[in-house]
């Protein structure tokens, strides 16, 4: 699946606590330097796990929502399923290895 872009809290709801699918939900925000050395390997975690939702949450636009989630540090990969935060990781210093283990074994356990 195609990486959608978050933007309000209505939005997440939609695309993330809503989604059939489970979701993998980028918090970053556009001046973020991580964010954007992360944002090449998360667009091709989409292509490679079509099974998935990849949601980028803009971190400013959606502050409401970092802050429910406890999400204080960008960026932030958060798993969702069937509603629920499964698990959350700040990845700033992750290799493209290091976030594919993570979101396998959120999935998993």
């Amino acid at each position: 699946m195609a990486l959608i872009a978050v933007n309000s809290a209505a939005e997440f709801e939609s695309a993330v606590l809503k989604s059939p699918t489970p979701v993998i939900a980028g918090f970053t925000a556009d001046w973020c330097p991580h964010c954007k050395r992360l944002a090449p390997h998360i667009q091709a975690f989409a292509e490679q796990m079509p099974q998935l939702t990849i949601a980028r949450v803009d971190a400013d636009k959606a502050a409401d929502v970092c802050e429910k989630y406890g999400i204080m540090t960008i960026p932030t990969l958060a798993v969702f399923k069937d509603g629920q935060m499964l698990a959350s990781k700040m990845v700033a210093q992750s290799t493209p290895e290091d976030i594919q283990t993570f979101i396998q074994g959120a999935l998993q356990g």
